[in-house]
C-alpha cells in the first residue's frame, strides 16, 4: 500500500519541503531508503523499526520502500524520523491516508517512541505555510516555536501512540497556541541603570552609544580576575571630580 507524507529540512536559513512516499508490498522482508541521503537518514530505518516496535506496532515481513524526494536534493537532519513512521503506519492501515493529507510531520524517535526535538523547525514551518500548509504536527518541545506563524494549525506530540491517536480520531490533542503580539510587546520594559552610574570610560561609553544607535552587534567582557575596582579609584582620563 501506497502513502505519502510531507515533511522538510533546512537550507541555510530557509526550509524546504519534503514528501515522504512509502510503499509496502509483497516480497523479501526488507527496508530500503533511496532519494540522496545523508548517513544519518539512513539510519532512521532502524530507529522507526524498533521505535515502532516498542510502541506496539508489529510491522508485516513485507517489502518496504521509501523515498524522500526531490531526489536532487540531500536529505540531513533527524527529522525525518516521525514522517517515516506516519508513512509505514498509514501504508500498514492503521492511519487513514486522507487524513496525512496537506499536513507537515516533523520529529526525531528515540527507540522507545518518544518524540525528541529537532532543529529549523521555525523556517520549515514558515516555509509550508508559504506553500499553503495550514496544520502541521511538531514534537511537544518545538510547539511554542512553530505556533509563532500565524494562521499555522501546531499539534504537539511526545510519542508515536498520541500521533496515532490524534490521526485515528480516538484522541483529539488541543492545538498549540502562541500569544504573539504580546512576546513581542516591550512597551513594560524600563532601564534601571543607565550610564550616569558608570564613573570614567568615556570613550568605551561613547562606542556602546554609536553601537545601540546603529543597531550594531558589540561584544562587552567584564574586568579581569582578581583586579577590584573601588568607587574610590581614579583613573588617568577620569574627568570627574574628585576629594582632595
Amino acid at each position: 500500500m501506497y502513502s505519502k507524507v510531507l515533511s522538510g529540512l533546512v537550507q541555510g536559513i530557509d526550509g524546504t519541503l519534503i514528501s515522504v512516499e512509502t510503499d509496502i508490498h509483497d516480497g523479501l522482508p526488507v527496508m530500503n531508503m533511496v532519494g540522496y541521503l545523508s548517513s544519518c537518514v539512513k539510519e532512521a530505518g532502524e530507529r522507526v523499526r524498533t521505535a515502532l516496535r516498542n510502541s506496539g506496532f508489529n510491522i508485516p515481513p513485507k517489502r518496504i520502500t521509501i523515498n524522500l524526494f526531490p531526489a536532487d536534493i540531500r536529505k540531513e537532519g533527524t527529522a525525518f524520523d516521525l514522517p517515516i513512521a506516519a508513512g509505514m503506519l498509514a501504508s500498514m492501515g492503521v492511519i487513514p491516508t486522507d487524513n496525512i493529507k496537506n499536513i507537515l510531520i516533523l520529529g526525531e524517535l528515540g527507540l522507545d517512541g518518544h518524540v525528541n526535538t529537532v532543529s529549523g523547525v521555525l523556517s520549515i514551518v514558515h516555509s509550508a505555510y508559504s506553500e499553503g500548509v495550514r496544520s502541521c504536527i511538531v514534537p511537544a518541545g518545538n510547539s511554542r516555536e512553530a505556533a509563532i506563524i500565524r494562521g499555522m494549525t501546531v499539534i504537539p506530540v511526545t510519542s508515536i501512540g498520541e500521533l496515532v491517536d490524534h490521526l485515528s480520531g480516538i484522541q483529539t490533542i488541543e492545538p498549540e497556541y502562541v500569544d504573539v503580539e504580546a512576546m513581542l510587546d516591550t512597551s513594560g520594559d524600563e532601564a534601571e541603570v543607565d550610564f550616569s552610574e558608570v564613573m570614567g570610560h568615556e570613550s568605551l561609553k561613547r562606542g556602546v552609544e554609536i553601537a545601540a544607535a546603529g543597531m550594531h552587534n558589540i561584544l562587552m567582557t567584564g574586568p579581569r580576575r582578581g583586579r577590584q575596582i573601588h568607587d574610590s579609584q581614579t583613573y588617568p582620563n577620569d574627568t570627574s571630580e574628585t576629594q582632595p
